[in-house]
């Protein structure tokens, strides 16, 4: 019972740390594109030290293999909770 819940809690950890990384690579992307060429230097000094999330070059997909990609991702995790919450109430 217990393995089972720590189990639930490591994925929603884990999940919850892909996503909010996808999102915030996203919206990287998103200003960066906006930004011009020459002021380009200066937008990455100004967001510091940079983790390979917010740089993330995997949200550069075109938008449905990105949507298509998140989902995998979400029923790979809803897939692994079932199987957690089954043991549990077994």
């Amino acid at each position: 019972m217990f393995e089972a819940a720590l189990l639930i809690l490591l994925i929603a950890f884990f999940g919850y740390k892909l996503l909010t990384g996808v999102r915030s690579s996203k919206k990287f992307n998103r200003e960066w594109s906006n930004v011009q060429d020459s002021d380009k230097e200066a937008f990455l000094k100004s967001k510091g030290n940079l983790s390979k999330w917010e740089l993330g070059s995997f949200t550069k997909l075109s938008k449905p293999l990105t949507f298509i990609g998140n989902m995998l991702a979400l029923a790979v995790i809803l897939f692994i909770v079932v199987v957690a919450v089954a043991m549990i109430f077994q």
